[in-house]
This record gives structure tokens, sequence and C-alpha cells, in this order.
């Protein structure tokens, strides 16, 4: 006996046409969040094909109590930080994405470099990767906070 599972996500209030059709010839389709549950019923997906089933962790690799921190060269490898360049115990913030329109950059770089000062205790750092592009994310950054307006001379430390 054949049985079809659909897995999908759409991060939007919507989703596109001619979905509704294709999906509800699954035996199930499984959303990883509520909300995407939502906007599927909305969109006339059959609520008993419908199943919330969170993404996967793998609980034996990911084992944050167990970390080592980075090695300084391992730091300077990856563009963080040392020691020195930090004051203790700063406030972090972490923007993990795409490097593209929707996933709010603009909108988070325009609130921290607002927000915060070089003598404020706190650091950003942007884990992403290029969509669409191959130019330097360091120039991409700059291009972005001067189009904000926002004075590069008295930014935080990111």
């Amino acid at each position: 006996v054949e049985y079809n599972i659909g897995r999908t996500m759409f991060e939007t209030d919507r989703i596109p046409d001619g979905w509704v059709n294709r999906l509800n010839f699954m035996d199930e389709i499984w959303v990883p969040t509520d909300f995407a549950k939502e906007i599927f019923l909305k969109a006339g997906v059959l609520a008993d094909k419908l199943v919330v089933l969170g993404e996967a962790v793998d609980t034996d690799f990911y084992r944050p109590m167990e970390i080592e921190a980075l090695t300084e060269r391992e730091r300077i490898h990856l563009g963080l930080p040392n020691a020195a360049q930090l004051r203790s115990n700063p406030t972090v913030f972490l923007f993990v994405g795409k490097f593209e329109t929707r996933k709010g950059l603009r909108t988070l770089l325009r609130a921290y470099y607002t927000t915060f000062s070089a003598e404020d205790n706190v650091l950003l750092i942007i884990l992403t990767s290029a969509y669409h592009t191959s130019e330097d994310f360091e120039i991409q950054i700059s291009a972005l906070l001067a189009k904000e307006n926002i004075p590069v001379d008295s930014l935080a430390n990111p």
C-alpha cells in the first residue's frame, strides 16, 4: 500500500496558488509549526491531512553543555573577536540566516546600530551565507549602513 507524505513549509501568510490541490492528494502533510498549519488550513488544505512536526534535532550531535570554548586560532579563522578585544561578559546578539532582504538583516542592523554605541558592552555576530551574490558581506553591510545614514565612526563593535 502506497502512503504519501508531504513535508513542506512556507514562511509567509499564504501559500502559492496551485499548492492546495496538490497537497490535498497527499495522505499527510507535515508542517513545522502551528503557524504554518493555520496558513495551510486558511488556504484550503484539508485539516485531517495536516500534522505539526517540528524540525528534527540530532541530540547526540548537539549537546550544548558538552562544548568546549573556541581556541584563539578558531576565533580568528571565524572572524570573531579575541578575548583581549571583548569586555567581560558582553550581551551577545546572534543572527543566523541567508543574506537576503526577507530575513530582516537591514532592520536588525538599523536597530542594533541606532540602539548601541562603542561604549555599550554588546556583540553582534552574523552567521550568514551568500544568496545570489558573491559580494563580500562587509561591503554589503557597509552599504546597508550608508543607505540608512548610520555614521560608521560611532558604531558598536560588531
